[in-house]
């Protein structure tokens, strides 16, 4: 499977940070589910779409950083205050949500 199939299904598992419900907050989270609900893989280690998804975000996420919250710590401080705010979690979503669409169109461009 491409890459850019299994996020663009990946995108119904993300939360909108009004509440996550069913959904969850992380990308990765989100894929996980979405390739396991396919029925593309069952174990932790994920099927290779979802390892290519996974290298790519915490390519760009950079060294010592795991999630989008830490690298808004890391580069933008001041920003991580908002965090715990009912806007700042619907932001950050919004935010999730044009990552993935960046990253569908990475993995397009490539031809994945």
């Amino acid at each position: 499977m491409k890459a850019s199939t299994l996020l663009r299904k990946a995108k119904k598992y993300l939360g909108n940070g009004k509440g996550l419900g069913l959904k969850t907050r992380y990308i990765c989270y989100a894929v996980s589910n979405a390739a396991r609900d396919m029925g593309l893989c069952a174990y932790s280690s994920g099927c290779p779409a979802q390892r290519r998804i996974a290298r790519r975000i915490f390519r760009h996420l950079g060294t010592n950083t795991s999630s989008y919250e830490g690298w808004l710590r890391k580069h933008h401080p001041r920003l991580c205050n908002q965090l715990d705010t009912p806007v700042g979690r619907i932001n950050a979503q919004d935010a999730r949500r044009r990552w993935m669409d960046a990253l569908i169109a990475e993995f397009e461009a490539e031809g994945d």
